[in-house]
């Protein structure tokens, strides 16, 4: 988790550049989804992601939101985060 979180201090800098910015978001949105990592971590990558208000990690908290083997707080916190993200395409829903 803290690994999540010190992405999240480096993205926030104010040099960090966009291809590293994407990159963060890439290796979040890589890890939310991973059943080995366990709820908790899931969840926690969520909320980074949320908090990161990119919406790059739009297509990762979707497929999160959608996988119906994740958990309940796992999905619930992707949808957080989606809405932390706050543009309309996250109000898409298939």
């Amino acid at each position: 988790m803290r690994a999540a979180y010190h992405l999240k201090q480096i993205y926030q800098l104010p040099d960090t550049n966009d291809d590293t910015k994407k990159t963060i978001v890439d290796t979040l949105g890589h890890e939310v989804d991973r059943s080995d990592h366990g709820e908790l971590m899931s969840h926690e990558i969520a909320y980074v992601m949320g908090q990161l208000r990119d919406k790059r990690g739009l297509k990762y908290l979707m497929e999160t939101l959608r996988n119906r083997e994740n958990t309940t707080i796992v999905r619930h916190e992707a949808a957080e985060a989606i809405g932390a993200i706050g543009v309309e395409e996250g109000l898409q829903m298939e």
